[in-house]
């Protein structure tokens, strides 16, 4: 997959840092949305902007399961079938048929390095 930008959701702010700094590095465009609601929000003023999202599952306000069944549930494309990655810690996720089954594309299991993001975006 092409990338020109990234759609980061993620409430926890050292790991936005963390991550920011990693997709700057490599010269991938990002914005950032700090909850599922943000996400949606952003996606309807313009989904085609994103080529990828990478979505925490468990935020609050509206949680990254919420955000991608909106997502997904959308009549337009984009967004319904944007590429979107999982990003958790949740050991409960840490299982890439399971976040498939739910709606994902692939899935980031924190901590996040450099190679992993690289991965899942080649």
């Amino acid at each position: 997959m092409k990338t020109r930008k990234i759609l980061l959701v993620e409430d926890d702010r050292s790991t936005q840092f963390m991550m920011t700094e990693m997709l700057d590095a490599v010269g991938i465009e990002f914005e950032v949305a700090n909850d599922g609601q943000e996400c949606v929000e952003k996606l309807e003023k313009d989904a085609g902007r994103f080529d990828a999202i990478f979505l925490d599952i468990h935020m609050p306000r509206k949680s990254g399961l919420a955000a991608l069944s909106e997502i997904r549930a959308d009549e337009n494309d984009p967004p319904k079938n944007i590429h979107v990655v999982a990003l958790t810690a949740d050991t409960a996720w840490h299982n890439r048929s399971k976040v498939q089954r739910e709606g994902f594309n692939d899935l980031l299991i924190k901590p996040v390095t450099m190679e992993k993001i690289l991965a899942v975006l080649d």
